[in-house]
Protein backbone atom coordinates (compact mmCIF):
# COMPACT_ATOMS: atom_id res chain seq x y z
CA UNK A 1 0.00 0.00 0.00
CA UNK A 2 1.61 3.43 -1.06
CA UNK A 3 1.35 5.79 1.78
CA UNK A 4 1.83 9.84 0.51
CA UNK A 5 4.64 11.36 1.80
CA UNK A 6 5.57 15.13 1.34
CA UNK A 7 7.89 16.25 -1.43
CA UNK A 8 10.52 17.71 -0.15
CA UNK A 9 11.14 20.92 -2.51
CA UNK A 10 15.04 21.75 -3.32
CA UNK A 11 16.21 25.19 -4.23
CA UNK A 12 17.97 28.34 -2.74
CA UNK A 13 16.79 30.15 -0.37
CA UNK A 14 16.57 34.05 -0.15
CA UNK A 15 19.30 34.18 2.36
CA UNK A 16 21.21 32.10 -0.49
CA UNK A 17 20.61 33.81 -3.36
CA UNK A 18 21.51 37.25 -1.81
CA UNK A 19 25.39 36.34 -0.72
CA UNK A 20 25.13 34.80 -4.64
CA UNK A 21 24.82 38.43 -5.73
CA UNK A 22 27.25 39.91 -3.18
CA UNK A 23 29.88 37.61 -3.70
CA UNK A 24 29.80 38.00 -7.43
CA UNK A 25 29.52 41.65 -7.38
CA UNK A 26 32.40 41.54 -5.01
CA UNK A 27 34.13 39.53 -7.72
CA UNK A 28 32.60 42.29 -10.30
CA UNK A 29 34.63 45.28 -8.56
CA UNK A 30 37.82 43.08 -8.35
CA UNK A 31 37.26 42.27 -12.39
CA UNK A 32 36.38 45.45 -14.14
CA UNK A 33 39.52 47.85 -13.23
CA UNK A 34 41.72 44.78 -14.41
CA UNK A 35 39.76 44.47 -17.88
CA UNK A 36 39.93 48.51 -17.88
CA UNK A 37 43.42 48.77 -17.39
CA UNK A 38 44.71 45.86 -19.77
CA UNK A 39 42.24 47.61 -22.58
CA UNK A 40 44.31 50.98 -21.86
CA UNK A 41 47.94 49.18 -21.97
CA UNK A 42 46.52 46.92 -25.61
CA UNK A 43 45.91 50.84 -26.74
CA UNK A 44 48.75 52.33 -25.41
CA UNK A 45 50.88 49.51 -27.38
CA UNK A 46 49.28 49.49 -30.37
CA UNK A 47 50.16 53.38 -30.60
CA UNK A 48 53.61 52.71 -29.79
CA UNK A 49 53.57 50.32 -32.58
CA UNK A 50 51.62 52.05 -34.94
CA UNK A 51 54.51 55.47 -33.97
CA UNK A 52 57.02 52.87 -34.37
CA UNK A 53 56.31 52.04 -38.15
CA UNK A 54 55.36 55.92 -39.04
CA UNK A 55 58.94 56.51 -37.87
CA UNK A 56 60.76 54.04 -40.12
CA UNK A 57 58.49 55.04 -42.89
CA UNK A 58 59.34 58.64 -42.34
CA UNK A 59 63.30 58.37 -41.67
CA UNK A 60 63.43 55.72 -44.74
CA UNK A 61 61.84 59.01 -46.79
CA UNK A 62 64.62 61.05 -45.84
CA UNK A 63 67.20 58.57 -46.28
CA UNK A 64 65.81 58.65 -49.98
CA UNK A 65 65.26 62.23 -50.62
CA UNK A 66 67.46 64.23 -48.46
CA UNK A 67 64.63 65.59 -46.23
CA UNK A 68 61.81 64.90 -43.99
CA UNK A 69 58.28 65.20 -45.66
CA UNK A 70 56.91 68.87 -45.34
CA UNK A 71 53.97 69.55 -43.41
CA UNK A 72 52.55 72.69 -42.33
CA UNK A 73 53.44 73.63 -38.72
CA UNK A 74 50.05 74.89 -37.77
CA UNK A 75 47.75 72.17 -38.50
CA UNK A 76 49.83 69.51 -37.54
CA UNK A 77 47.03 67.05 -37.43
CA UNK A 78 45.99 67.54 -40.77
CA UNK A 79 49.48 66.94 -42.57
CA UNK A 80 50.13 64.67 -45.92
CA UNK A 81 51.90 61.82 -44.11
CA UNK A 82 49.21 59.95 -46.06
CA UNK A 83 50.59 60.33 -49.43
CA UNK A 84 53.80 61.59 -49.29
CA UNK A 85 54.65 58.05 -47.23
CA UNK A 86 52.33 56.37 -49.97
CA UNK A 87 53.79 58.26 -52.48
CA UNK A 88 52.30 59.69 -55.57
CA UNK A 89 51.88 60.29 -59.51
CA UNK A 90 50.27 63.31 -60.99
CA UNK A 91 48.06 63.01 -63.87
CA UNK A 92 47.09 66.14 -65.99
CA UNK A 93 48.93 68.09 -63.89
CA UNK A 94 45.37 68.27 -62.14
CA UNK A 95 45.15 64.98 -59.81
CA UNK A 96 47.73 63.13 -57.12
CA UNK A 97 47.16 59.60 -57.18
CA UNK A 98 48.20 57.14 -54.30
CA UNK A 99 50.63 54.67 -55.83
CA UNK A 100 48.45 52.04 -54.54
CA UNK A 101 45.68 53.96 -56.16
CA UNK A 102 43.80 54.56 -52.97
CA UNK A 103 43.32 57.70 -52.99
CA UNK A 104 43.31 60.70 -55.33
CA UNK A 105 42.95 64.64 -54.74
CA UNK A 106 43.11 67.48 -56.64
CA UNK A 107 45.56 69.56 -56.85
CA UNK A 108 44.32 72.84 -56.36
CA UNK A 109 43.16 71.47 -52.57
CA UNK A 110 46.25 70.24 -51.38
CA UNK A 111 47.44 73.55 -50.03
CA UNK A 112 44.57 74.93 -48.41
CA UNK A 113 44.04 71.41 -46.85
CA UNK A 114 47.54 70.56 -45.93
CA UNK A 115 49.32 74.04 -45.93
CA UNK A 116 51.45 72.35 -48.52
CA UNK A 117 52.36 73.32 -52.38
CA UNK A 118 52.25 69.83 -53.54
CA UNK A 119 53.16 66.06 -53.04
CA UNK A 120 57.14 65.76 -53.11
CA UNK A 121 57.03 61.99 -53.26
CA UNK A 122 55.52 62.51 -56.84
CA UNK A 123 56.22 61.06 -60.41
CA UNK A 124 55.14 63.34 -62.61
CA UNK A 125 54.89 63.02 -66.15
CA UNK A 126 57.41 64.22 -68.27
CA UNK A 127 60.12 64.03 -66.17
CA UNK A 128 63.96 63.48 -67.32
CA UNK A 129 66.42 60.31 -66.35
CA UNK A 130 67.68 62.42 -63.32
CA UNK A 131 64.25 62.37 -61.99
CA UNK A 132 63.59 60.47 -59.07
CA UNK A 133 60.34 58.17 -59.02
CA UNK A 134 57.81 57.96 -56.54
CA UNK A 135 58.88 55.19 -53.66
CA UNK A 136 56.27 53.61 -51.34
CA UNK A 137 57.67 53.52 -47.67
CA UNK A 138 54.49 53.22 -45.90
CA UNK A 139 51.98 50.12 -47.19
CA UNK A 140 49.51 47.46 -45.86
CA UNK A 141 47.08 49.85 -44.20
CA UNK A 142 44.25 48.57 -42.54
CA UNK A 143 41.03 50.56 -42.84
CA UNK A 144 41.32 51.60 -39.27
CA UNK A 145 44.44 53.19 -39.67
CA UNK A 146 43.22 55.88 -42.09
CA UNK A 147 40.19 58.48 -42.51
CA UNK A 148 38.77 60.15 -45.31
CA UNK A 149 37.88 63.96 -43.93
CA UNK A 150 36.82 64.77 -47.59
CA UNK A 151 36.39 63.17 -51.08
CA UNK A 152 39.77 62.00 -51.77
CA UNK A 153 41.43 63.34 -48.58
CA UNK A 154 42.62 60.78 -46.58
CA UNK A 155 45.19 61.63 -43.46
CA UNK A 156 46.75 58.91 -40.76
CA UNK A 157 44.58 57.88 -37.97
CA UNK A 158 45.36 55.46 -34.96
CA UNK A 159 43.53 54.14 -32.45
CA UNK A 160 40.71 55.08 -30.01
CA UNK A 161 39.54 54.16 -26.38
CA UNK A 162 36.40 51.38 -27.01
CA UNK A 163 33.61 52.53 -27.61
CA UNK A 164 34.38 55.87 -29.27
CA UNK A 165 33.50 57.60 -32.12
CA UNK A 166 36.41 59.43 -31.70
CA UNK A 167 39.13 60.08 -35.09
CA UNK A 168 42.48 60.48 -33.39
CA UNK A 169 44.84 61.62 -36.24
CA UNK A 170 48.46 61.67 -36.26
CA UNK A 171 50.36 64.86 -35.60
CA UNK A 172 53.25 65.70 -37.29
CA UNK A 173 55.50 68.40 -37.47
CA UNK A 174 58.92 68.49 -39.73
CA UNK A 175 58.83 72.33 -39.87
CA UNK A 176 60.76 73.86 -36.32
CA UNK A 177 59.49 71.39 -34.10
CA UNK A 178 58.97 71.79 -30.56
CA UNK A 179 60.60 68.86 -29.40
CA UNK A 180 63.14 67.34 -31.65
CA UNK A 181 64.38 70.24 -33.31
CA UNK A 182 67.10 68.28 -35.41
CA UNK A 183 64.31 65.61 -36.93
CA UNK A 184 60.37 65.94 -36.81
CA UNK A 185 57.54 65.43 -34.25
CA UNK A 186 54.97 62.92 -34.48
CA UNK A 187 52.60 62.06 -31.93
CA UNK A 188 48.84 61.12 -31.11
CA UNK A 189 46.69 62.11 -28.32
CA UNK A 190 44.10 59.18 -27.36
CA UNK A 191 41.16 60.14 -24.75
CA UNK A 192 40.82 57.65 -22.23
CA UNK A 193 38.36 58.21 -19.00
CA UNK A 194 38.16 62.03 -20.12
CA UNK A 195 42.20 62.01 -20.00
CA UNK A 196 44.26 62.98 -22.75
CA UNK A 197 47.09 59.98 -23.59
CA UNK A 198 49.44 61.81 -25.27
CA UNK A 199 52.07 58.98 -27.06
CA UNK A 200 54.95 60.73 -28.37
CA UNK A 201 58.21 60.60 -30.10
CA UNK A 202 59.82 62.37 -27.64
CA UNK A 203 59.09 61.10 -24.34
CA UNK A 204 59.08 56.91 -23.11
CA UNK A 205 56.31 58.08 -21.21
CA UNK A 206 52.60 58.40 -21.76
CA UNK A 207 51.98 62.05 -21.03
CA UNK A 208 48.78 62.24 -19.24
CA UNK A 209 46.67 65.47 -19.13
CA UNK A 210 43.88 67.72 -20.51
CA UNK A 211 45.45 68.79 -23.49
CA UNK A 212 46.99 71.77 -23.23
CA UNK A 213 50.55 70.85 -24.34
CA UNK A 214 52.70 72.41 -26.87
Amino acid sequence: MKTNRPIKKTGFTLIELLTVIAIMAILAAFIMPITRAVSVSKIRNRARTEMSNLETAIETYKAKLGYYPPADPNQPASNPLYFELLGTTMTNATTYTTLDGSASIAANVVNSTFGVGGFLNCTRPGGGDDTLAATAFLGGLKPAQYSEIAPGVRILIGPAAPGTLTTNAWCYRSSSPAHNPKTFDLWIDITIAGKINRICNWSDQVLIGNGTYP
